[in-house]
């Protein structure tokens, strides 16, 4: 391997930090860029800068493979090595942002952090793999990936409503499955390979990322209503409606009363008792409503109740009225 000679890059002629890293690669690829320790075979190890430049590379290569965006924030969890490094220059050559991790901070701290900042990507000194997906999925003939990104390569994407809706109907059939990631960095490539269309939830672009129990609460409720769960809510009317005979009894009522004291006037009428119908419809009176209103008529204007329901009125009480 060559050895280390003294050749300064000026910042005109390397731009950027990644620039400088691609000048130097190219300057001199075979001098030594890093030695470490190898605790494994005890001795120490060199690197070239070739071999930084091809480790570079291959780590843009994986971040190009997650359809990552200018922009998101990649984590590391590492111990201090050259693969660091190695993942910090490619995650800057590709325009993302590094987000570091302490390796002895706490699992609540991490995730803490994860999550504020809508990580997207996390690099870990060991990737436990999910080995427990298949099994888990071998009955379903139906699996649907949550996912806050969109995918290089094109997937069949529902809306929220939709895809409960969808759900429904597949459960239907047979087993479905609903398939969350993890807070850290959502599904994987190789997890989303397992599913049949992705399902996205409309949020801000600059924070796309729910947590999960957000994310659940929300699925979970639009298959509730797509399965005609709202229709099994308890009523919370302590009366029946009126039925439109009493509503007529009550609008005629409330236009003698109305005559009766000279607010309205039956020949120049205009539209007052159609307004006054709408405003009192949109209300959906009750059974004991009405009868509350007709009281209040009866005692204001006396005489006004007619005899057309035989001129007789209930107060809420259950008192009758004699007008």
């Amino acid at each position: 391997m060559a050895p280390i000679t003294e050749d300064i890059i000026s910042t005109e002629i390397a731009g950027t930090l990644d620039g400088l890293m691609v000048q130097r690669v190219r300057r001199t690829p075979d001098n030594i860029a890093y030695r470490c320790f190898d605790a494994d075979s005890k001795t120490w190890r060199d690197t070239s800068w070739r071999e930084v430049g091809e480790e570079i590379s291959r780590w843009q290569a994986a971040l190009a493979a997650e359809d990552l965006l200018p922009g998101d924030r990649v984590a590391v969890h590492l111990r201090n090595s050259k693969e660091w490094v190695f993942f910090d220059q490619a995650a800057l050559a590709c325009g993302l942002v590094i987000v570091p991790l302490y390796t002895d901070d706490r699992p609540d701290n991490i995730a803490y952090i994860m999550t504020d900042a809508a990580v997207k990507v996390l690099l870990v000194q060991d990737a436990a793999v999910w080995k427990r997906l298949g099994p888990a999925l071998a009955g379903c003939g139906f699996v649907i990936g949550a996912s806050a990104r969109q995918r290089s390569l094109p997937w069949p994407l529902l809306a929220p409503r939709a895809c409960a809706g969808r759900i429904v109907a597949e459960a239907a059939r047979g087993e479905v499955a609903l398939m969350f990631g993890n807070e850290q960095s959502g599904l994987s490539n190789d997890e989303l390979k397992h599913c049949h269309a992705l399902v996205q939830v409309p949020t801000n672009p600059r924070y796309s990322s729910l947590n999960l129990a957000m994310a659940v609460q929300v699925l979970a409720y639009e298959i509730m209503v797509a399965a005609g769960g709202e229709s099994r809510l308890p009523a919370d009317r302590e009366a029946p409606l009126a039925s439109a005979g009493e509503l007529d009894y009550f609008f005629d009522h409330l236009e003698r009363a109305l005559i009766q004291s000279g607010f309205l006037d039956p020949h120049n009428p205009k539209h007052l008792m159609l307004r006054l119908r709408r405003l009192y419809n949109r209300s959906e009176l009750d059974e004991k409503e009405i009868k509350i209103l007709r009281g209040i008529l009866t005692a204001l204007a006396p005489g006004s109740a007619g005899t057309r329901d035989g001129g007789r009125v209930e107060d809420d009480s259950g008192q009758r009225l004699k007008s």
